[in-house]
Protein backbone atom coordinates (compact mmCIF):
# COMPACT_ATOMS: atom_id res chain seq x y z
CA UNK A 1 0.00 0.00 0.00
CA UNK A 2 1.18 3.40 -0.76
CA UNK A 3 1.54 6.42 1.42
CA UNK A 4 -1.00 8.23 -0.27
CA UNK A 5 -3.45 5.01 0.04
CA UNK A 6 -2.79 4.66 3.67
CA UNK A 7 -3.30 8.26 4.15
CA UNK A 8 -6.98 7.99 2.74
CA UNK A 9 -7.52 4.62 4.48
CA UNK A 10 -7.45 6.82 7.77
CA UNK A 11 -9.65 9.49 6.71
CA UNK A 12 -9.90 11.72 9.55
CA UNK A 13 -8.27 9.97 11.96
CA UNK A 14 -4.78 10.83 10.48
CA UNK A 15 -5.60 14.39 10.02
CA UNK A 16 -7.17 14.22 13.81
CA UNK A 17 -3.76 12.65 14.81
CA UNK A 18 -2.03 15.47 13.23
CA UNK A 19 -3.71 18.12 15.07
CA UNK A 20 -3.56 16.59 18.34
CA UNK A 21 0.38 16.17 18.02
CA UNK A 22 1.08 19.19 16.54
CA UNK A 23 2.33 18.19 13.28
CA UNK A 24 0.79 21.39 11.26
CA UNK A 25 3.69 22.40 9.44
CA UNK A 26 0.85 24.08 7.07
CA UNK A 27 -0.76 26.25 9.18
CA UNK A 28 0.44 29.86 9.46
CA UNK A 29 0.02 32.59 12.63
CA UNK A 30 -0.54 35.20 9.95
CA UNK A 31 -3.00 36.45 7.42
CA UNK A 32 -2.00 35.85 4.22
CA UNK A 33 -0.21 38.47 2.31
CA UNK A 34 -1.60 37.49 -0.86
CA UNK A 35 -4.78 37.28 0.43
CA UNK A 36 -4.64 40.85 1.84
CA UNK A 37 -2.64 42.55 -1.53
CA UNK A 38 -5.39 41.02 -3.28
CA UNK A 39 -8.42 41.54 -1.74
CA UNK A 40 -9.80 44.04 -3.61
CA UNK A 41 -9.67 41.75 -6.90
CA UNK A 42 -11.24 39.34 -5.12
CA UNK A 43 -14.05 41.10 -4.33
CA UNK A 44 -14.74 43.41 -6.81
CA UNK A 45 -13.40 46.47 -5.22
CA UNK A 46 -13.60 45.40 -1.84
CA UNK A 47 -17.14 45.11 -1.75
CA UNK A 48 -18.86 43.43 2.14
CA UNK A 49 -21.90 41.65 2.19
CA UNK A 50 -20.05 38.99 0.55
CA UNK A 51 -19.91 34.75 1.09
CA UNK A 52 -16.70 33.10 0.84
CA UNK A 53 -16.20 29.41 1.23
CA UNK A 54 -12.84 28.07 3.01
CA UNK A 55 -12.70 24.48 2.15
CA UNK A 56 -9.81 22.88 4.03
CA UNK A 57 -9.41 25.79 6.67
CA UNK A 58 -8.39 24.18 9.73
CA UNK A 59 -7.81 26.98 12.16
CA UNK A 60 -6.79 29.54 9.53
CA UNK A 61 -6.56 33.23 10.37
CA UNK A 62 -7.55 34.25 7.09
CA UNK A 63 -11.08 33.33 7.70
CA UNK A 64 -11.12 36.04 10.95
CA UNK A 65 -9.29 38.55 8.48
CA UNK A 66 -11.71 38.26 6.00
CA UNK A 67 -14.84 38.20 8.05
CA UNK A 68 -13.35 41.69 9.65
CA UNK A 69 -13.83 42.81 6.09
CA UNK A 70 -17.48 42.39 5.98
CA UNK A 71 -17.41 38.90 4.72
CA UNK A 72 -19.85 36.55 5.31
CA UNK A 73 -17.19 33.58 5.80
CA UNK A 74 -17.84 29.26 6.13
CA UNK A 75 -14.95 27.12 6.55
CA UNK A 76 -14.83 23.19 6.07
CA UNK A 77 -12.48 20.94 7.78
CA UNK A 78 -11.83 17.27 8.10
CA UNK A 79 -10.53 18.17 11.53
CA UNK A 80 -12.94 18.77 14.52
CA UNK A 81 -10.13 19.65 16.86
CA UNK A 82 -8.87 22.24 14.59
CA UNK A 83 -12.57 23.85 14.22
CA UNK A 84 -12.25 24.09 18.31
CA UNK A 85 -9.19 25.40 18.81
CA UNK A 86 -9.64 27.97 15.80
CA UNK A 87 -13.31 29.01 17.89
CA UNK A 88 -11.13 28.79 21.29
CA UNK A 89 -8.43 31.03 19.93
CA UNK A 90 -10.49 33.32 18.36
CA UNK A 91 -13.37 33.50 21.17
CA UNK A 92 -16.14 32.40 19.00
CA UNK A 93 -19.28 30.84 20.82
CA UNK A 94 -20.47 28.29 18.24
CA UNK A 95 -23.63 25.86 18.47
CA UNK A 96 -23.10 21.92 17.06
CA UNK A 97 -25.74 19.68 16.33
CA UNK A 98 -25.36 16.46 14.54
CA UNK A 99 -27.62 15.15 11.46
CA UNK A 100 -26.84 11.46 10.70
CA UNK A 101 -23.35 11.12 10.01
CA UNK A 102 -22.61 14.96 9.51
CA UNK A 103 -21.99 17.06 11.76
CA UNK A 104 -22.99 21.16 12.13
CA UNK A 105 -20.48 23.66 13.80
Amino acid sequence: MSEIQKLQSEGGEFWEKMWSEGHTGWHKDFVQEILKNHFSYLTSGGQSGLSVFVPLCGKSLDMVWLSDQGLSVVGCDISELAAQQFYTENNITVKKSTKKKFHYI
